[in-house]
């Protein structure tokens, strides 16, 4: 709630999703370098719930760009703080899929593409196979043209 209460104090122009982003790096850091981070409070619920109301928030006039930079360090923050909650992965997994059924193909730039390759291939490092179990995995393929998914391959 302290997150929530603090960026509401803001100035308007202030880009919180890169704040959102410099945070969720840290903390994936922080977890690299410690056996095991113990988090008082469900950090991954808070984040979620932030993401949702940036989604909500900018539903008009979305920078595709911006929210993939923000779901990559979300999931590479999930990847490294939670890597025992498969379910989590899953959770943002299917909001991606989401995202980008609502968006028109001219929206995937060479730049979104690279995040969606990024987003693809950061879960294949640390859960191997059992990514290519989750039922939305394969659809964020379809948003890439082919050499893109032929590197999400390899």
């Amino acid at each position: 709630m302290l997150l929530t209460t603090v960026t509401t104090k803001l100035e308007a122009g202030v880009d919180l999703k890169t704040i959102f982003i410099r945070l969720m790096e840290r903390l994936a850091s922080y977890a690299n370098y410690s056996e095991q981070p113990d988090f008082s409070i469900n950090i991954f619920e808070l984040f979620k719930k932030s993401i949702n109301t940036f989604l909500e928030e900018d539903r008009g006039d979305i920078d595709l760009k911006k929210f993939l930079d923000l779901e990559v360090a979300f999931l590479n923050f999930t990847l490294n703080c939670y890597s025992e909650k498969v379910e989590y992965v899953s959770e943002i997994i299917t909001s991606w899929v989401k995202l980008c059924s609502k968006q028109p193909p001219n929206n995937f730039t060479p730049e979104c593409q690279e995040c969606i390759v990024k987003f693809l291939t950061l879960p294949l490092k640390t859960m191997s196979l059992a990514i290519l179990r989750m039922e939305d995995y394969p659809k964020l393929m379809k948003y890439l043209p082919y050499v893109q998914r032929k590197r999400v391959a390899n």
